[in-house]
């Protein structure tokens, strides 16, 4: 009887459910590897020292409306490490360290929350400041002891030209990308799917993990909640089939 029940509580979990770590640490390589192809296209639209384009943490804003802070996390970190060895760079710890803090502030802000401007504008205002004109800005002082008006000036406009991008991507392709990487890794939903552009005013609710990607719950809980038929008694069902 004790086998039995050991059985019978493990047959409980369902066979998807026991791979979703496993699919979030496959898509968390995916997305890392596109952060760090895009991390090339920087290089065509540098302006010397003023300001730089990072379209590598495209990716990581997929990973956190997808699969949460953590991940997310690892996809900023693992995108900064390989674009370091490809460059044939060390890694600088302290700002590994900050695409680390920005990875997991994106997914703590977007990561089971529907998208709306308010907390877009608030997250991306917040990584901006913090991370890419604060942090990064210090840290070049710091280890390359670059000059402060130098460094407030092009920190300004790289923040600025960065928080433009991220915000329209945030608000016309990112929760889409999102849905599509969930489908593709047969990934439960587990945010807001709003219905439009960010700041939609109708939301589908999250998925559970044992809800199939792709899968409305509306739909799924309208055909639940369907009353059954009554049965008719013996003789009116065939009363009814005579007339």
């Amino acid at each position: 009887h004790f086998f039995m029940k050991k059985n019978n509580n493990s047959a409980s979990v369902p066979a998807s459910a026991a791979r979703v770590p496993l699919r979030k640490l496959t898509a968390t390589a995916l997305l890392a590897a596109m952060g760090t192809a895009l991390a090339v296209v920087p290089r065509l639209l540098t302006w010397g020292d003023i300001a730089r384009l990072d379209l590598a943490i495209l990716p990581v804003i997929v990973a956190a409306i997808a699969l949460g802070p953590l991940w997310s996390a690892c996809a900023y970190g693992l995108t900064d490490l390989l674009g370091c060895l490809l460059q044939g760079y060390t890694p600088f710890l302290p700002i590994l360290a900050c695409k680390l803090l920005v990875g997991v502030w994106l997914g703590l802000c977007l990561y089971r929350h529907p998208a709306n401007w308010k907390r877009s504008l608030f997250c991306l205002f917040v990584a901006g400041v913090v991370a890419d004109f604060a942090l990064m800005g210090l840290s070049f002082r710091l280890f390359y002891g670059k000059p402060w008006i130098d460094l407030i000036v092009s920190r300004g406009i790289t923040a600025s030209l960065n928080f433009a991008v991220r915000m329209v991507f945030l608000a016309w392709a990112a929760e889409r990308l999102s849905r599509l990487l969930c489908r593709a890794m047969h990934l439960p939903m587990a945010f807001a799917v709003t219905s439009g552009r960010a700041g939609g005013a109708s939301a589908v609710p999250p998925q559970s993990a044992d809800t199939p990607a792709g899968v409305d719950m509306p739909a799924a809980s309208q055909r639940e909640e369907q009353p059954t038929a009554h049965a008719a008694p013996d003789g009116q069902a065939e009363t009814d089939g005579k007339i």
